[in-house]
């Protein structure tokens, strides 16, 4: 079961949230790499949280990492617009509120 504040949700989609907690080898390192991701993507805007809370069966389910091209995709966009705030539409709340081009957000 994870857990992540808005500073995480706002910036992954639940996915890619999965994909990058999913074989890792306990609680700690899932969290550690869904913080990572996401302060790289923000630039560290926003406070982020990730509980990450093994279950029965922890380490025993297995699957395709279907957001891994995705993830690059946004690292490298990440990587050419440091100040921009790159996200993916079905997960950006802000897109919600305002045009994007009335913010520093980029969708993908």
């Amino acid at each position: 079961m994870v857990f992540v504040s808005d500073g995480v949700s706002s910036i992954l989609s639940d996915d890619e949230v999965v994909d990058l907690a999913r074989d890792s080898p306990d609680p700690k390192t899932a969290a550690e790499r869904i913080l990572s991701f996401a302060e790289e993507l923000s630039g560290g805007e926003d406070n982020a949280t990730a509980i990450v809370v093994p279950l029965a069966g922890w380490g025993k389910i297995h699957g395709p990492d279907k957001t891994k091209a995705l993830r690059e995709y946004r690292r490298r966009q990440a990587g050419e617009h440091p100040d921009r705030y790159i996200c993916s539409m079905f997960t950006c709340r802000m897109h919600s509120r305002k045009r994007a081009s009335e913010t520093n957000v980029k969708c993908v």
